[in-house]
């Protein structure tokens, strides 16, 4: 069965958003394993400039990711996919890469996206801007609206 890991910096701080996130992470077992890891931001990170920081937690990411595992990175510059594309997409990423997938959201300085593997699949959510936070739930909404799309389930509506 597949297996996907949404890794990110941080709790959810917004009640609105965590109960998103249980209501999405409920839906998706249907489809598949799913894992939500948090990595706590240290103390000393905040301190940090900008860059440095965003340098630290991304190497808290790369220190999570398992071998053989599909790396898919949420950043501005990625590549934009409406929801037919990302459920096919999905679809033969599983078929060609295997049964484990990692989807990681940065923290709200974003990601050293130089630092991450060159097979590292990079995705935008929109060419607009999105808090970290929110992001995750839109992100686990698209992921269980491709899911539904692959089996032929009405939710999603063209």
């Amino acid at each position: 069965m597949l297996r996907i890991r949404f890794l990110w910096i941080g709790r959810t701080q917004e009640a609105y958003l965590q109960e998103g996130l249980k209501i999405y992470q409920r839906r998706l077992l249907h489809y598949a394993n799913i894992v939500t890891e948090e990595i706590k931001p240290q103390r000393r990170w905040q301190s940090l400039p900008e860059i440095a920081r965003k340098q630290a937690e991304t190497k808290a990411l790369l220190e999570r990711l398992l071998p053989g595992e599909q790396c898919i990175l949420l950043n501005e510059q990625g590549q934009q996919l409406d929801s037919i594309s990302l459920s096919r997409w999905l679809e033969n990423s599983y078929l060609q890469s295997g049964p484990q997938m990692t989807f990681i959201v940065g923290g709200p300085y974003g990601i050293d996206c130089g630092a991450f593997p060159q097979q590292t699949k990079h995705l935008s959510l929109s060419p607009m801007t999105f808090s970290h936070q929110m992001a995750r739930l839109i992100l686990l909404e698209q992921v269980y609206r491709a899911f539904t799309i692959l089996k032929g389930e009405p939710y999603h509506h063209r």
